[in-house]
């Protein structure tokens, strides 16, 4: 008797179980549709909307600066590339995303120019960001509190 129950019991059990899994493989299914395993299809980077941009950097007299190292920025990916100017001071950067937004700076023997935006709402093709370099103010020396006080005094 003892095995009798035993039996129907366990068939209790695996046609129950048996009914949850096919409905659960009917929920699956349903859910992913033919097609969901299809491959997705190549991006061709030339087939991405993108946009050229070029300058010219120029020292602090206005005057074309050779050798200067421009580097923008796209500020989604925080990539960055980079370009040293030619003898004309010009630069020249290709395939910015258009989606994109980028921020672009000169740095030449230690110094920086201001940062400039290149925006997703220009709808310039080609832009054209200029950039330039300060002048310098000369440091003026001020003499310090200790050494204007006579040596005897407190």
């Amino acid at each position: 008797m003892f095995r009798l129950v035993l039996l129907s019991a366990s068939i209790f059990i695996l046609s129950v179980g048996a009914l949850a899994q096919g409905n659960t493989k009917e929920v699956y299914q349903r859910d992913t549709g033919p097609g969901f395993f299809k491959k997705l299809p190549e991006i061709n980077p030339k087939d991405v909307p993108s946009r050229e941009l070029n300058g010219i950097v120029r020292d602090e007299n206005g005057d074309p600066l050779k050798a200067a190292i421009v580097t923008v920025t796209n500020l989604k990916t925080k990539a960055a590339k980079s370009f040293v100017t030619k003898e004309d001071g010009r630069y020249r950067f290709d395939q910015l995303i258009k989606a994109d937004d980028y921020e672009v700076k000169a740095r030449f023997q230690g110094r920086d120019t201001e940062t400039k935006s290149l925006s997703t709402y220009d709808p310039r093709d080609r832009p054209t960001l200029n950039l330039q370099f300060e002048k310098v103010e000369p440091r003026k020396e001020q003499p310090s509190s200790a050494a204007s006080k006579p040596s005897g005094s407190q």
